[in-house]
């Protein structure tokens, strides 16, 4: 479903199917208005919601505007983990099996046990 809404030039959004599941400033993602962190994910995609301006607008880059070492980004807490919208589920990439995993949040705790202890046995 697209959505019209009154700015110049116009532009035609696209509803957001999915969402990283940690918050946009934990991307160091900020309002591009007002310079804020006060942000989540729009409905829209390719937009943040911005609380303090109440607008949706492309934010800052933060972290994406450059090559993002995964290892480097996890150790830093940051996390590439998706919620599928349509499918109430998490998205999870498997390094081992390399695909990605759809995951109810009961299998997403227990993957990621898994995971954590796998990489504090290396």
């Amino acid at each position: 479903m697209k959505k019209k809404i009154n700015r110049s030039p116009k532009i035609t959004l696209k509803k957001r199917t999915w969402h990283y599941i940690q918050d946009p400033w934990e991307y160091e993602v900020k309002c591009d208005k007002c310079g804020g962190n006060n942000v989540q994910w729009s409905e829209f995609e390719k937009f943040i919601w911005c609380e303090d301006c109440k607008i949706d607008t492309k934010g800052t880059e933060g972290v994406f505007g450059g090559p993002i070492p995964i290892e480097a980004a996890g150790l830093l807490g940051m996390c590439f983990d998706r919620w599928d919208m349509r499918k109430k589920k998490i998205i999870v990439y498997d390094r081992k099996k390399k695909k990605d995993l759809y995951l109810t949040l009961k299998q997403y705790r227990t993957f990621k046990e898994r995971v954590c202890s796998e990489e504090s046995n290396l």
